[in-house]
């Protein structure tokens, strides 16, 4: 990744204020970040795979991930990520 190419961030958080929080401070830091928010562990899992309609976003190199969310919170997206081999990078 060249230095100059923005950072693609997966942020799954279930909770408006604090998904707010991370966005502005990653702009006050002067981070160059495209951030993809989604609310939980499966809407994550659908913006790897290519599944979600509403984000079309490009392999993120960094996912900030909430532990503790309803539906699939974020042990179970781990354990599924670490179980794909077309979702975990070697």
């Amino acid at each position: 990744m060249s230095e100059s190419a923005p950072l693609n961030v997966l942020l799954v958080e279930d909770d408006d204020v604090a998904a707010e929080a991370v966005v502005r401070s990653m702009q006050r830091a002067g981070i160059p970040c495209s951030v993809t928010w989604v609310e939980d562990g499966q809407a994550a899992l659908e913006v790897l795979r290519g599944q979600d309609t509403k984000h079309h976003v490009p392999r993120p190199r960094l996912i900030l991930l909430d532990l503790n969310m309803p539906g699939m919170n974020g042990f179970e997206f781990l354990e599924v990520v670490r179980a794909a081999p077309l979702l975990k990078e070697e």
